[in-house]
């Protein structure tokens, strides 16, 4: 999902690194599930699962921080990030 090299520079940049995390619940209709994304082919809702059981332990062990965007606006989850990083 992420190369060990992009881990490590992300691990020892001096840049907050923000996670943002969401659900399968919440993540269908913001991105759908189609052709044009070719990992989620077959069982899309399965596929996306899959990859995130996998990823979400690497994301989180990166990020300073993990932000819930579940049920969040976008301008709810920039004015989160901006309190985060004030």
């Amino acid at each position: 999902p992420i190369s060990i090299e992009a881990q490590s520079a992300l691990q020892t940049t001096t840049s907050h690194v923000i996670y943002l995390d969401i659900s399968l619940a919440s993540v269908a209709p913001r991105i759908g599930f189609n052709r044009d994304r070719p990992l989620l082919l077959n069982n899309p809702r399965g596929q996306w699962q899959t990859l995130m059981e996998a990823r979400r332990p690497i994301y989180e062990s990166i990020a300073d921080t993990v932000v819930d965007v579940n049920k969040r606006s976008q301008s709810d989850i920039v004015s989160v990030i901006l309190e985060v990083l004030k």
